[in-house]
């Protein structure tokens, strides 16, 4: 497969943000509605440690290498 040609204008992340972190909820609709309405137009992954361990982000961070066997 030949190589690509490099884009002829360079990425300009133009400030572009994003979120993520925990939020003291377990209900998910309600995470979304404060981000919704605090946040509209930035992506948001929130994390709802409260919920249970699955969604703290060590677990969330480490299953992926654990199910790979790289842990």
């Amino acid at each position: 497969m030949p190589l690509q040609s490099p884009p002829t204008t360079p990425f300009q992340p133009q400030a572009a943000a994003t979120g993520i972190g925990s939020l003291p909820f377990t209900d998910t609709q309600t995470a979304l509605s404060l981000i919704a309405e605090h946040l509209p137009e930035i992506p948001h992954w929130p994390q709802l440690p409260q919920r249970g361990r699955c969604e703290h982000f060590i677990h969330q961070f480490l299953q992926p290498m654990v199910a790979c066997g790289d842990f």
